[in-house]
């Protein structure tokens, strides 16, 4: 320090004399000095002073490696300051175009200058009051002065701005070096970038030294985003062009250690484009935590947000192990970064958590890119498996517990990581941190709340994809929250997008575990079925019925038929569950053994005896006219609880491709439930000998019976509501297997249900007159005579003498129609013929009551032409 204040006061005397002796001087000072940099300040301070003339330009570009490199120091943002501070006092002195640029970065060493020189060449156009435009070449007048205005008008059009010529200047500036230091420039340019914005934004970067606070003092805001503007399309021209090189994944790279900026190194390319990449995103970071509104600042944080696109994409297509590497560095994970400052802005937690956010947003969108574009890669999944356990540690860790919003994209993140491969990670971190964040959903969430989990659950279904039966040993941490949190959203009286996005992603993650480890689900089928068989909308009962039928195509049917017979119960008899619930359940318990019986074998069908459940399922009709008599009158059965449907024809081998339960099982209606129950039964016995259906057919006509030797035996005044029902529930089961097994009916149905047939027929009978004279005015009782008018009283007394009479006659109609007229069968009709002829007949008396445009009237005369025609 003595020396140099010695040399100071002796030529600040004749500085512009003693100029080159000057150099000479603090250049060997330089070298000789253990620590400080006075020589360069004194030699900085000279150059604002003089003007430099050729000869010194050329000594001091010869001293210049001297002058910043020593003395040495551990530290390299030392010797980058004095670099930055010197080529920033030298630009400020000497004309700057793209020439004397590139000679600069040449003297002082490309690999630590080129980008800074880029830098100072914008910020020094940006301080030009008049750019630099290029010479017009001259012209030839033309004797056309119209066609001169026009070529002119033209030209002025076509020319490039002022900024475009600049841009195409610094892009010949950092293509004009050999690829390995032109990629090393692009990376700490990025860097340079970054430092830039941060300093615009009153904060401070551990690099920060790479721009001199002087640098950017000299602009005000908007030319300062001008700059970072310019900066930011010259590196995305860059990358456009030139792409990224070959074989970076093959380059031992350790993200843990700060960029070396003046050596060439193993690494240091895929290092730098690291780094590049990790401050793009602070950019982006700083520019979208408080945005402005200005217009260069908009423009700015767009063209930002584009590149940082870009150059994601473009590594994690190509170069994925790379990119997971420069994940680690942009997300400081520990031991993948390189150690934080305590006062610069990485230490500061509300912006760390802001830029961990926008980094894992547009990371999970490039690896959704590169989905679309290329296939699963085994090298790459191997390359960068290290990093990616590495950093979902880091984020289970770090970002699945607080801000909901952030929550959210974290889970996202995650899922587009489980989706680029299989990791033990998500099994052991992400998993269990799922099953707590949506178990802890017990109430109803905010609105963030139901967005994070929406993420979580998509991640949930990727992971139970990916690891398939390595799910295993996490079943019960996910599985149970899960179903929890569906039968909570059944609850739930939420309307919003999120909360049904919700919904519908926890039935996909039900449904994924249902195809993926189906058969240990046995602990959890219980609540599947109670899940899926609750009501709902239209468009939840399609999901619904989606996941139902993921149970039966992933669970093992012995296990599910198993619950499905242990959920089949009388609904009814809890009191807490409404009449509509629990028909509901009864039907869709009925698709299930549908859906089962349609894909079993004879072997399997013969060794599990479901005709208990079955019977209990039947039973289902009779306790819902019980518990709808309790709190309404008989006569408003038809319409409030059978809903009957005219049109609905018999669940068939021929329906079941367009079984829906939007069709038989949305609504609760009695008359879907009897003839779904008919369906199950018929299914069921067509993979039995004729000697078990006989059986199993005398069962039902046992259970339909009740105490009574036939069916509605009861004096007529004390048939049930609810043995009519079972007589319903019978007739549906009989008529679709006469149906599904053509000539049974002649064989075993006619014999065994001929009486009751009857009896029903002829209770029907007997109710509807009782019914009629009830109605009818109290003088026309005796002699039943009178207008027309006055005696059609039934069409609003039809339950169940109607119903019954119809489940009959369609029956019986069927039945005939399939009979033989010769043979010993002939005989059989005979007898059945002679027996149910009276009660047929009779049938034809109620017609009296009965308008003549009524749909009553219509369908008992549409089934009666059907029974009697030829």
């Amino acid at each position: 320090p003595a020396v140099c204040q010695a040399v100071d006061e002796a030529s600040s005397v004749c500085l512009d004399i003693c100029f080159s002796s000057l150099i000479r001087c603090c250049g060997s000072l330089s070298v000789l000095a253990a620590e400080g940099s006075c020589a360069l300040q004194l030699l900085q301070k000279a150059i604002r002073k003089v003007h430099l003339r050729p000869e010194a330009l050329v000594l001091l570009k010869g001293n210049m490696r001297r002058l910043w490199r020593y003395p040495e120091a551990d530290d390299w943002r030392i010797p980058q300051a004095r670099l930055r501070g010197l080529l920033h006092s030298i630009f400020q002195a000497v004309e700057v175009s793209k020439t004397t640029s590139l000679a600069w970065a040449s003297s002082s060493g490309t690999r630590a200058s080129l980008d800074f020189t880029i830098l100072l060449m914008l910020v020094r156009r940006a301080r030009q009051e008049q750019p630099v435009m290029p010479k017009k070449k001259r012209r030839k007048k033309r004797s056309d002065p119209i066609n001169e205005e026009v070529d002119e008008a033209l030209e002025a059009l076509t020319a490039p701005s002022s900024e475009e010529l600049l841009l195409d200047e610094v892009f010949e500036m950092l293509t004009a070096v050999e690829p390995s230091e032109r990629y090393h420039a692009f990376g700490i340019f990025l860097m340079d970038l970054a430092a830039w914005c941060s300093k615009m934004k009153s904060s401070e970067l551990p690099w920060g030294a790479l721009v001199p606070d002087e640098v950017i003092a000299e602009l005000d805001e908007d030319m300062s985003f001008r700059v970072l503007g310019q900066g930011v399309q010259l590196a995305s021209r860059f990358l456009l062009e030139h792409g990224l090189p070959d074989e970076l994944d093959t380059e031992e790279v350790d993200t843990s250690v700060l960029l070396e900026m003046m050596e060439e190194k193993e690494g240091s390319i895929a290092l730098a484009l690291s780094h590049g990449l990790r401050s793009l995103c602070i950019i982006e970071a700083l520019l979208t935590q408080t945005p402005g509104q200005s217009r260069e600042e908009v423009q700015c944080r767009k063209q930002t947000q584009d590149l940082q696109g870009l150059l994601m994409r473009s590594l994690s297509v190509n170069h994925p192990a790379t990119f997971f590497r420069a994940l680690c560095l942009s997300l400081g994970v520990k031991g993948k970064a390189p150690k934080g400052n305590a006062s610069t802005l990485l230490a500061e937690q509300e912006f760390v958590s802001h830029l961990s956010s926008r980094v894992m947003r547009a990371a999970a969108k490039a690896l959704k890119d590169r989905r679309d574009i290329r296939d699963d890669d085994e090298e790459a999944e191997e390359g960068s498996a290290t990093s990616r356990e590495a950093i979902i540690q880091h984020v289970c860790k770090r970002f699945l517990s607080g801000d909901h919003a952030e929550m959210g994209t974290s889970w996202e993140f995650l899922d587009e990581i489980c989706r680029f491969s299989q990791s033990s990670s998500m099994l052991s971190s992400a998993l269990p941190k799922a099953g707590t964040f949506l178990a802890s959903l017990a109430t109803s969430p905010d609105e963030a709340a139901t967005r994070a989990a929406v993420k979580c659950c998509q991640c949930v279904e990727t992971m139970v994809f990916t690891l398939g039966h390595g799910i295993l040993p996490k079943l019960n941490d996910i599985t149970q929250p899960l179903l929890d949190l569906a039968q909570r959203v059944v609850q739930s009286s939420q309307s919003s997008e999120s909360a049904l996005d919700l919904d519908g992603q926890i039935l996909q993650a039900l449904g994924a575990l249902c195809r993926s480890v189906g058969g240990v689900l046995s602990p959890f089928l219980g609540q599947f079925l109670q899940v899926v068989c609750a009501p709902a909308s239209l468009l939840r009962t399609k999901s619904l019925e989606e996941l139902a039928s993921q149970l039966v195509d992933g669970v093992p049917h012995r296990l599910l038929l198993k619950e499905v017979q242990k959920a089949t119960v009388d609904p009814f008899k809890d009191s807490e569950m409404d009449l509509e619930e629990a028909m509901i359940r009864s039907q869709r318990l009925s698709t299930f053994y549908l859906w089962i019986l349609v894909k079993a074998t004879p072997e399997f069908a013969a060794s599990h005896d479901i005709m208990p459940s079955l019977l209990r399922l039947f039973g289902c009709s009779g306790s819902a006219v019980r518990a709808f008599l309790s709190t309404a009158d008989a006569q408003e059965i038809p319409l409030r609880l059978l809903k009957r449907e005219p049109s609905m024809e018999l669940i068939t081998s021929s329906h079941m491709q367009d079984l829906s339960w939007s069709n038989v099982a949305q609504d609760a209606s009695l008359q879907r439930l009897q003839m779904l129950g008919g369906a199950c039964f018929a299914r069921f016995c067509l993979f039995l000998e004729p000697d078990d259906v006989k059986t199993r057919i005398a069962k039902v006509l046992d259970w339909a019976r009740g105490k009574q030797d036939k069916l509605l035996a009861r004096p007529k005044n004390e048939v049930r509501d609810e043995d009519a029902s079972k007589t319903l529930a019978l007739m549906a089961a009989l008529t679709t297997l006469a149906v599904e097994a053509e000539g049974l009916a002649e064989e075993l149905l006619m014999p065994l249900a001929n009486k009751d047939i009857s009896s029903a027929l002829k209770a029907s009978h007997s109710v509807a007159l009782r019914l009629a004279r009830e109605k009818l005015p109290r003088k026309k009782r005796r002699t039943l005579s009178g207008s027309r008018t006055d005696k059609e009283v039934l069409s609003s007394q039809s339950w169940w003498w109607y119903d019954v009479a119809m489940a009959c006659l369609n029956f019986l109609g069927l039945a005939f129609k399939q009979g033989s007229n010769s043979g010993p069968e002939a005989k059989v009709w005979a007898e059945s013929f002679e027996e149910l002829l009276e009660p047929c007949v009779s049938i034809l008396d109620v017609f009296e009551f009965l308008a003549v445009d009524d749909a009553i009237c219509s369908g008992l005369r549409e089934c009666c032409n059907l029974l009697w025609s030829p």
